[in-house]
């Protein structure tokens, strides 16, 4: 718990609550997959959720289905994969509403100091050459969706200067676009054209699906504006690029 939680252990006794000390869904699955590796164990996610204490769920590991923790292996090179139950969904979604925005993933950073622009360029390249999804596009063969793993895709960031002020509202007092939910657009958003624009779908046969846009205030002040698609990306794999993305600067 101390772990995933980055807690000290010695302020843990056997009543805590996971989910009082700052737990979410996204650590309560670290937490699993470590239990389950550890222990040899069968758990759900909801396991923890029943039993959100260390006495109640030790009570619950006692009587736990045992089973082998074997790692994911590496698959087989292909020309092309299927796709999972969870890709086929949002891929027929996205099929039956092409302009649609509702699995896009937008995020916005604030960047201070002096930037490098070929530098940030180079660690996306970086990031996409590093991780197949970033490599992924998606198509029908014979009414089948399939993914394709692409060796290599090209890659620019957007670049955009915010000129003299008066700013759009959204650009310089509104940092409430941080993933507004499922990729729709603010009410606040209407004026920041520049932003808004950037929310526009994507082709699922064109790679890569992440758009990096950035938008230049002044010299030392920039906003990083990062969006993908969710059939490529989720919580825990969002998490991992924040990790590696300072990793490789």
């Amino acid at each position: 718990w101390a772990e995933v939680l980055g807690l000290n252990k010695d302020v843990l006794g056997i009543g805590a609550n996971f989910f009082e000390l700052g737990g979410h869904s996204l650590t309560a699955i670290k937490l699993l997959t470590k239990l389950q590796k550890e222990f040899n164990i069968k758990l759900r996610l909801i396991e923890i959720f029943k039993s959100p204490t260390i006495r109640a769920f030790g009570e619950f590991l006692k009587l736990a289905e045992k089973q082998i923790f074997v790692s994911i292996k590496q698959g087989e090179e292909k020309e092309h994969y299927s796709l999972s139950s969870a890709q086929k969904r949002l891929y027929i979604l996205q099929r039956m509403e092409l302009e649609s925005t509702a699995y896009n993933m937008p995020q916005t950073v604030v960047l201070e100091g002096e930037l490098k622009r070929k530098k940030l360029e180079d660690i996306f390249r970086k990031l996409i050459k590093r991780h197949d999804s970033f490599r992924t596009s998606f198509i029908l063969i014979d009414e089948e969706p399939l993914q394709i793993v692409h060796r290599q895709v090209g890659f620019e960031i957007e670049y955009y200067e915010a000129g003299e002020p008066p700013w759009p509202p959204l650009i310089k007092n509104n940092y409430s676009f941080n993933n507004p939910g499922r990729g729709e657009v603010s009410p606040s958003a209407e004026k920041g054209t520049i932003i808004k624009d950037m929310i526009r779908p994507f082709e699922l046969s064109q790679p890569p699906l992440i758009r990096v846009k950035l938008i230049k205030i002044s010299p030392i002040e920039h906003f990083m504006l990062v969006d993908m698609h969710h059939i490529i990306s989720d919580a825990v794999s969002q998490e991992i690029l924040i990790k590696e993305f300072p990793a490789l600067h």
